[in-house]
This record gives C-alpha cells, sequence and structure tokens, in this order.
C-alpha cells in the first residue's frame, strides 16, 4: 500500500536508450524536492496511458497521457488528422480543470509540460494527480454473493454522479471503468471515485465538445452519437443513459449463485434511462430514492452516506 502524496517534486522519464528526460510539476521547481521515478502502467487503452511514479519515500502520483497527446506524437506528419486534433494544450488543460472541479480537494492537480520523445521534438502535456486506490466496478462486481452488495454498489456511483452534477460536471463517460469503489467491510457500504474525465463537459459546453471523437460508443446517449445534430445542449441526462446501460452491462457480470430477483426493479430503472428521448430518463434522484427503499428492512428506512468533498 503507497501513502498518499503529501509533497511535490520532480518526474523522472526513464526512455529507453536516452537519459532521463524531466518534466517538472508547475509551481515546484524549487531544490530539495524530491524526484518521482516510473513504478508500473496502470493503464493503456485507445484513449489514454496512465503510469505511477514513486519517489525514495514510497509516495506516489499518477501521469495520465489523454489520446490526442499521443496520437500527435504518432502521426503529427497526417494533416487530416493533425486538423480535426483540438488544440492539446487547451484539451488536457480542460480536462484537468473539470477534475478539479469535480473534486477540489485532491493535490496535488497539475497540468506538465515537455518536449516529446520522437523528432521532430513537440511539445506534449500530462495531468498530475493522485494516485487512487480501489477497485474498477466489474471487479468489484465478479466477486460478490448477495444481491444487497450489488445494490450498495450502484447505490454509491449514483450518489457520486449526482454530487459531480451539482459541481456542474457531466462526465461523459460513465462506465464501469471510469470508476473506483473502496468496499467497507463492516458497514457492506461503498466509497465511489469517478476517474478520466477526458470526455468531460461542463453544463456551458458546446455540439462539439459533447460529440467529440467517440461517435461509435453505443454506452453514450444516442444524441451524442447523431452525425445529424446541429446544436446540441448538455444535460445531466447524458450521464444517466450510460449510467443505465452500465448497469445493465454489471448485472451480466453477477456470479449465478446471486439470487436476482431484488435487482428487477433496478434493471427496469436502468432500461428507462436509455431512452432515446432525454425527457423520459430518470433522474438519478430516482434511482438513489428506489434503491433505498429496495435496501430498507422492514419498518425501517435505509439511507446510504453522502461523502463530502
Amino acid at each position: 500500500m503507497y501513502k498518499p502524496i503529501n509533497s511535490t517534486g520532480y518526474i523522472s522519464y526513464q526512455l529507453s536508450g536516452r537519459q532521463d528526460s524531466y518534466l517538472t510539476l508547475k509551481d515546484a521547481m524549487a531544490e530539495g524536492k524530491s524526484v518521482f521515478r516510473p513504478s508500473e502502467t496502470i493503464a493503456i487503452t485507445g484513449q489514454n496511458s496512465v503510469r505511477l511514479f514513486k519517489n525514495s519515500l514510497d509516495e506516489i502520483i499518477a501521469v495520465k497521457a489523454p489520446v490526442n497527446s499521443i496520437k500527435r506524437a504518432l502521426f503529427r506528419n497526417n494533416k487530416k488528422f493533425f486538423n480535426e486534433c483540438d488544440d492539446e494544450e487547451k484539451s488536457v488543460a480542460n480536462e484537468l480543470r473539470l477534475l478539479k472541479q469535480a473534486y477540489p480537494e485532491e493535490k496535488p492537480c497539475y497540468l506538465i509540460s515537455g518536449l516529446c520523445a520522437v523528432k521532430p521534438a513537440e511539445w506534449t502535456y500530462r495531468i498530475v494527480m493522485p494516485y487512487i486506490y480501489g477497485c474498477t466496478l466489474d471487479q468489484c462486481v465478479t466477486d460478490m454473493d448477495t444481491s444487497s452488495s450489488f445494490l450498495m454498489l450502484i447505490l454509491a456511483v449514483a450518489i457520486e454522479l449526482d454530487r459531480i452534477h451539482e459541481q456542474d460536471v457531466i462526465h461523459g463517460d460513465v462506465y464501469f471503468n471510469n470508476a473506483l469503489a473502496k468496499r467497507n467491510e463492516t458497514s457492506g457500504e461503498y466509497a465511489v471515485h469517478f476517474i478520466d474525465f477526458g470526455s468531460a463537459y461542463s453544463k456551458d459546453a458546446t455540439t462539439a465538445t459533447i460529440t467529440d471523437c467517440k461517435k461509435s460508443a453505443i454506452r453514450w446517449a444516442p444524441e451524442r452519437r447523431s452525425p445529424d445534430i446541429d446544436e446540441l445542449k448538455p444535460d445531466i441526462s447524458q450521464d444517466v443513459y450510460s449510467f443505465g446501460f452500465m448497469i445493465s452491462k454489471l448485472f451480466e457480470l453477477l456470479p449465478e449463485s446471486v439470487d436476482t430477483e431484488p435487482l428487477i426493479f433496478l434493471l427496469l430503472l436502468a432500461d428507462i434511462a436509455q431512452a432515446t428521448d432525454p425527457d423520459k430518463r430518470p433522474d438519478l434522484s430516482k434511482f438513489i430514492i428506489q434503491i433505498e427503499d429496495g435496501l430498507s428492512p422492514a419498518g425501517e428506512k435505509y439511507q446510504a452516506p453522502r461523502m463530502k468533498r
């Protein structure tokens, strides 16, 4: 288990066949700061890469390289792709802004820059953030043995997503690998933390931002995938659609030993959430109320804890 990060310093990238190239944390240039070196890569997808860095005290930070940063380095001679990409610094800075808006108490959160390792050298950008310990939602579900555990997990996700919406942030890519959960072994309740704000947008976002580049992602609301929409308003119902889609997929991952009868109401609600008409999608509050009712013993009202950030 790594200690929480409580200091800032230099990040050292050990590049194959090259000397260390140093990317310095913004506002952390003073002497005496610790050096964070590569520990392991925890995520490589078509959208981003996330690497962990440790210092000599075993403090840890995570560094994310968003998709445009990688692709611009690899395909910078492809003018068609290059012209279609948003300005990289603006794109990464926007992701960082929304991350900090959703989790204002988290530190460190920085934007760092440095020369790319390919020639001709170009500036690339990374996001430095805390390492969040937890299991992805699909990992949690495959180990479950009761339907109440499933309800508690989905309830915690709904509460946390609702809290993020209250910060005027729409996550944009709600899925089981974009949220981490930790279970309290005593109460059985979960604490959930959303990650990967690369597709996030604010409530005043433009149409181009809302529909940006993932038109084939079926977990996205259909209006975000439609090439015929000239003007699309940001709306939290777009996250609700993905939330309903995710619930359906997580249900399929439950072990056969789990009694799914108590989950039927949740599946019906998840199906309604995937309505083509955004106005027909339920609010997250409806999920929260109905799941809490489903977890309430006779004569008592269960209420899940609300995490304060």
